[in-house]
């Protein structure tokens, strides 16, 4: 695979591999290659997602929780983050994104405002620490040899 990035590795005839295929129905034959660098670039986002998780929990954080923390502290600078927002960054629906922050709220994590129809998220000093302490430098070696950062 050489010190090609997963994102090199996938070229853009792999993309309806990855995102379906936008121009048409027909679907593309993948070369073994291709499916190759799929099947490798899954697995680091599961060993992430397992480690990010164990971090989370051995934090005393639910992974959810931590997850809405990695969103609020993500969000690009433009981007305000409201439930509707935080939403959409987390792939849930506005429920249930709701519910999480209630629930982030309740644990000291995260406090929220009321802007009019907009509800911000903010993380409180407790989140911020947690977040740091918990950040993905831990895991350099899960995700970060994939993407060749």
């Amino acid at each position: 695979m050489g010190n090609r990035s997963i994102f090199q590795r996938l070229s853009r005839s792999s993309y309806p591999l990855v995102m379906g295929n936008a121009r048409n129905d027909t679907p593309k034959t993948a070369t073994a290659s291709q499916y190759r660098a799929l099947a490798e670039f899954r697995y680091h986002i599961r060993r992430y997602l397992h480690f990010s998780d164990d971090a989370a929990k051995a934090a005393g954080l639910e992974p959810k929780q931590y997850q809405l923390m990695l969103a609020v502290k993500g969000m690009p600078d433009d981007v305000t983050p409201t439930v509707s927002a935080l939403s959409q960054q987390l792939g849930t629906r506005h429920h249930s994104t709701v519910e999480l922050v209630n629930r982030a709220e309740r644990n000291g994590l995260v406090k929220r405002f009321r802007d009019g129809t907009y509800v911000h998220v903010e993380l409180t000093k407790k989140a911020k620490r947690l977040s740091r302490e918990q950040s993905i430098s831990g895991c350099r070696s899960c995700v970060l040899p994939a993407l060749h950062l």
